[in-house]
């Protein structure tokens, strides 16, 4: 075998640290979903975590899902918050739309549970049995 070819890095890896450069992760998303206006500002924005862990119930008992993204943003516009991701692929994926909302339902489930936990630690008697049921109170105050 060639050692010099075994020696390179993956097309992932490669695409990874291209893409871990805030500007070009901008100009993608400004080229591409912009038609190319500079609506993302890449000194705005910063590293995500790009790990989702969650325990899932299921008919045979509790199950931890974990799932990576290979590169994630955030930023702040003023009242809204947005992440944004990369997901490099070298060949076509069909189910990667559906992989994509597994990783927004796993973002979305860490943030109800750490939201109900914040509420449970304030008095919980005035909760109604639907909020209890979801373990958040329906508005915050």
């Amino acid at each position: 075998m060639n050692n010099a070819k075994n020696n390179l890095p993956s097309p992932d890896a490669c695409l990874k640290k291209f893409f871990y450069d805030n500007e070009v992760f901008a100009d993608l998303f400004n080229t591409y979903a912009f038609e190319g206006k500079e609506v993302i500002d890449a000194s705005i924005l910063e590293t995500s975590d790009s790990a989702y862990v969650e325990s899932v119930h299921t008919i045979k008992g509790i199950e931890k899902v974990n799932r990576y993204r290979d590169i994630v943003r955030k930023s702040a516009f003023g009242a809204q918050f947005i992440i944004i991701a990369v997901e490099n692929q070298n060949k076509i994926h069909y189910a990667m739309p559906v992989r994509v909302m597994l990783y927004d339902v796993l973002g979305y489930s860490t943030e109800c549970r750490v939201l109900g936990i914040e509420q449970k630690q304030e008095e919980t008697e005035s909760w109604t049995v639907d909020e209890m049921l979801s373990s958040l109170k329906r508005a915050q105050n």
